[in-house]
C-alpha cells in the first residue's frame, strides 16, 4: 500500500504542471519533497511513472498516464470523502441519538422537540428512554449520544452539565388525610402505605432518604411505570416521593396534591449528559446547548419542578 494519499496527490499535480517546480509551487511544499514522493511510489509499483529527459519538462511513461488516471480517481473521491467526514462532525444536520429518563421524558422532551423543530431544523431526534444505569450504559457504549437524566448516581466515564435542581417531595391524594399537615417529617409518614416506582436508582435514592434517619418505610406496591404510580397515588393508595409535577390531566377525576418535606433533604439536579472518552461533534454540542438555553427559562422550569412549601399544593387538576 502506498504510504499516504499526499504522495498520489503529488504525483498527479506533477503529471498536470509537467514540472516538479510548478508543482511544488502548486502545492506549497519543497521540490525535494515532491521528488520523493515520486521516488517511494516507483519503487513499490517497480515501474517509472515519469520519463526523465535533462532541460524537458517531465512526461509520464504509458504505465505511469493509467497510473496517474486511478490515482487522480482516487484522490478525488478520498477529498469528497474527507470533506463529508469531516462535515459530519461540523454540520448542524443530520439524526441525533437522544436519551431521556424514563420517568420524566413527558415533561422534558416535548419542550426540546419543540426548540429543535424552531431553531435546529436539519437535525432529527432520534429519542430512547432508560432507567438511569442502562442510560449511563449506553452513554458508554455510544449508543446515546447525549441525554437528559437526574445526576443522582455518579459516573467518572460520564460528564454532567447541571441544568436546574429539583427538591424532593410528598405526594399524595387530595383525599389524603396527611394533606392537612404541612410540612412533614419523613418519620411521620413511616407507618403510611409508601408507593415505590421499581427503578433501581430511584428506588435506592428514595429508601435512603428513610434509611439515613433510621427510619424504615411500610413499601405496599412497586410499579413499573411512572403512569402506575401516579395512579395509584391519586387514588389514595398511598403515598410517594417525587423530585417533579406529573404531566397527566387526571386519573378518572382524582387529584394529587405535594407536601414538602420538614427534615433537611439534598437537592439534586436535572443534567444533559455525554460520554467524556468522545469528542462531541457541532450537533451534540448544539443540543446541549439547547437544553442549556431552554431551561434557562425560569417560567418553564417552576411549572415542572417544586420548592418548600408551607401549604399544600394540587399537582394535578382534572
Amino acid at each position: 500500500m502506498f504510504n499516504n494519499i499526499r504522495h498520489l496527490k503529488y504525483i498527479s499535480t506533477v503529471a498536470k504542471c509537467g514540472s516538479l517546480f510548478e508543482a511544488a509551487r502548486t502545492l506549497m511544499v519543497s521540490e525535494s519533497a515532491v521528488s520523493a514522493a515520486i521516488k517511494v511510489c516507483e519503487q513499490e509499483l517497480g515501474y517509472s511513472i515519469f520519463i526523465r529527459r535533462p532541460s524537458k519538462p517531465l512526461a509520464l511513461t504509458a504505465t505511469g498516464a493509467e497510473f496517474v488516471r486511478s490515482a487522480q480517481h482516487f484522490v478525488d473521491h478520498a477529498e469528497v470523502f474527507y470533506e463529508k467526514s469531516v462535515g459530519l462532525g461540523t454540520q448542524l444536520k443530520g439524526a441525533i441519538r437522544l436519551g431521556c429518563f424514563s420517568s420524566f421524558s413527558s415533561l422534558m422532551l416535548p419542550p426540546i422537540m419543540r426548540y429543535c423543530q424552531e431553531r435546529l431544523p436539519l437535525l432529527t431526534l432520534r429519542i430512547f428512554e432508560y432507567d438511569l444505569p442502562e442510560m449511563l450504559s449506553r452513554l458508554r457504549t455510544g449508543d446515546v449520544e447525549i441525554a437528559i437524566t437526574y445526576d443522582l448516581h455518579y459516573d467518572s466515564d460520564i460528564e454532567f452539565r447541571p441544568l436546574f435542581s429539583v427538591t424532593p417531595h410528598i405526594g399524595v391524594s387530595a383525599a389524603n388525610h396527611l394533606g392537612d399537615r404541612q410540612p412533614l417529617r419523613l418519620s411521620e409518614i413511616a407507618e403510611e402505605p409508601l408507593i415505590l416506582l421499581d427503578y433501581p436508582v430511584t428506588r435506592q435514592h428514595i429508601l435512603k432518604l428513610f434509611v439515613d434517619r433510621g427510619i424504615t418505610p411500610r413499601v405496599l406496591y412497586h410499579p413499573k411505570s411512572i403512569d402506575t404510580l401516579h395512579a395509584l397515588v391519586a387514588h389514595n393508595f398511598g403515598y410517594s416521593i417525587f423530585f417533579l409535577r406529573p404531566n397527566y390531566g387526571g386519573h378518572g377525576g382524582a387529584t394529587l396534591q405535594r407536601l414538602s418535606i420538614a427534615d433537611d433533604v439534598p437537592n439534586h439536579n436535572v443534567v444533559v449528559a455525554h460520554s467524556k472518552n468522545v469528542q462531541l461533534t457541532a450537533k451534540v454540542r448544539a443540543i446541549a446547548d439547547a437544553c442549556a438555553d431552554i431551561f434557562a427559562n425560569r417560567e418553564l422550569v417552576e411549572s415542572i419542578r417544586y420548592r418548600r412549601l408551607d401549604h399544600p399544593e394540587v399537582m394535578v387538576h382534572r
